[in-house]
């Protein structure tokens, strides 16, 4: 971030995302050509997540016990949960 405006994002395929018992994956960020604050890609920095895409009208409710208990901890790491629609 630089104040309010993202500099760097991660681009990566849905379905790379469908398997409810993933790893926890680094994802390495990309400068934002549009912004132009970030010129090379060793300043982006990493991001440490695991995401699910779960289609709640097709499968019902996560009944997956990995993501039923927290996450486990880590200093100086956020971690929360997103549900997209």
């Amino acid at each position: 971030m630089y104040g309010n405006k993202e500099i760097c994002y991660v681009k990566k395929e849905c379905s790379e995302f469908l398997n409810p018992e993933g790893p926890v994956t680094w994802f390495n960020l990309e400068p934002d050509p549009s912004v132009g604050k970030v010129t090379s890609k060793s300043q982006c920095g990493m991001i440490s997540m695991r995401i699910y895409f779960h289609d709640h009208q097709k499968n019902g409710d996560i009944k997956r016990p990995l993501w039923k208990k927290p996450p486990p901890e880590r200093l100086g790491s956020h971690k929360f949960r997103a549900s997209i629609y």
